[in-house]
């Protein structure tokens, strides 16, 4: 989760530029009317949803056999396999929440870096799973409340607190120029 969260990159100063004029637009209302552009993705035959979906849960069991297989090698108990893909995929799946809360006033395009493709394929059925243990945890508050109160406050409240910190050592060397 920390390193999800320290991976988060802040917009850039051209990204400020672009929030400003479209609150500028959207306050002012000119007369020019903004063209946005919404990609569709192409909706997909049949046979190709199938044979996507059989190869997404190819994949999907691989990812996860070779967790279960480094846990093994690792000689880890059986118990565990299934509490560690739990719960990283549960870390995972709050930190690309984190993640997309941090992008909401991004307006400029972030590049894909060959970099980013390999981790999203080897984390996209972790947080899926992860998506998915959360819907079927909401079902059941007193477990959510646990977890909350356990592993996601302290995290968020250190999360906090080194943000804190870090708007103290900015205003700090603010105050050196």
């Amino acid at each position: 989760m920390f390193l999800l969260v320290v991976t988060i990159k802040l917009p850039r100063a051209s990204n400020l530029k672009l929030v400003i004029d479209e609150i500028k637009n959207i306050v002012y209302k000119d007369e020019v009317k903004n063209v946005y552009e919404v990609e569709l993705y192409p909706r997909r035959h049949f046979i190709f949803r199938m044979i996507f979906g059989l190869l997404y849960l190819l994949y999907f069991c691989v990812c996860f056999g070779v967790i279960i297989w480094c846990l093994y090698k690792l000689e880890y108990p059986p118990l565990s396999y299934f509490l560690l893909i739990m719960f990283t995929s549960l870390i995972a799946f709050a930190g690309t929440r984190i993640r997309k809360r941090s992008r909401e006033l991004h307006i400029t395009e972030e590049k894909e870096t060959f970099f980013r493709v390999i981790i999203d394929i080897f984390a996209i059925p972790v947080v899926r799973l992860g998506k998915w243990l959360s819907a079927r945890w909401k079902k059941i508050n007193i477990v959510a409340v646990i977890f909350v109160f356990l592993i996601d406050t302290p995290f968020l409240m250190f999360v906090e607190f080194l943000e804190q910190w870090r708007y103290f050592l900015k205003e700090r060397k603010e105050d050196i120029r």
